[in-house]
Order: C-alpha cells, then sequence, then structure tokens
C-alpha cells in the first residue's frame, strides 16, 4: 500500500490561447499552424487523450506521421505530457503544473492528482549506488471508481 499527500484538482490550470501561442516561442520551436491546432486541441481536452482522438479533434489537417513528431518535439520541450496508461498507447496532455492520474481499471475514468514526492526522491537518489540525481518520473495509480464498485 502507498501512503502519500494527494489533492485532488478539481479545475486544473489550463493555457489560455494567448500563453498557447506564446509556448512555441519560448520554446524555440516554430510556430506553425499546425502546432498551434495540436496545442489547442490539446487544451480542449482537458485529460490526457490517445493521438487517434488527438488527430480526429483537430481543425487543421495533420499526417500522422507529422502529429507523431510535433508531440515528441513538445514533450522533450516540456509543453506535453506523455503517459501510459496500461492500455497500451500513449495518451498526451498539455503540462502546466505536475499532476499525476488515478484511472478506474473497469471504466477508465481518471482523476488528476498532485503529491509531494520530492523527499522520498531525494532519499532514493541518496541510496543509489549508480545514480545521482532524479532527473524525471513517472507515478499513475490504478483502481476501481466508486461508480463502479457500486454497480458490482
Amino acid at each position: 500500500m502507498i501512503f502519500c499527500l494527494w489533492y485532488h484538482y478539481n479545475d486544473m490550470a489550463t493555457y489560455t490561447a494567448n500563453e498557447i501561442d506564446s509556448l512555441l516561442e519560448t520554446s524555440g520551436l516554430k510556430r506553425t499552424r499546425g502546432r498551434i491546432a495540436v496545442l489547442h486541441a490539446l487544451r480542449k481536452a482537458h485529460k490526457p487523450i490517445a493521438i487517434e482522438d488527438l488527430h480526429t479533434s483537430l481543425t487543421e489537417p495533420i499526417h500522422f506521421v507529422t502529429l507523431y513528431r510535433m508531440l515528441k518535439q513538445f514533450v522533450d520541450a516540456g509543453i506535453v505530457y506523455q503517459t501510459d496508461l496500461r492500455s497500451g498507447k500513449a495518451y498526451y496532455e498539455l503540462q502546466r503544473e505536475h499532476h499525476h492520474h488515478i484511472t478506474c481499471t473497469k471504466c477508465g475514468h481518471q482523476e488528476e492528482f498532485s503529491i509531494c514526492a520530492n523527499p522520498l526522491l531525494n532519499d532514493i537518489s541518496k541510496k543509489s549506488k549508480d545514480f545521482e540525481d532524479i532527473t524525471s518520473h513517472t507515478f499513475e495509480l490504478f483502481s476501481v471508481c466508486n461508480s463502479c464498485q457500486r454497480s458490482t
């Protein structure tokens, strides 16, 4: 069992349209209609989204290969967070505040949460023989939501 402090965000902070436009400039990526369309679609999603669903929601026609390339650039620049929610495919979302997800294993309902894991991560890096600094991490939880538990 994992014990930690976590807080549910009812309204996760999202980027405004103007902030999305400036993200490309500050990350050193060229500002194109396609990139702006992808970032706006991610902003509207309000949750991690699979590339197929993202592609369907786009207002600009973008080839899948180009979309994959853009998403990789966004992930590398820290604009977009990529996660795997045990479905065998990647999900993407705009990353403003660092957070994680708890996902229902029956219906797929997701809830976002934030944890303060820095003391634990620092302790792990101090005890490691082969690593000094932890540069990133992923932490996703899986459970059965209350609604699914009541329906069984």
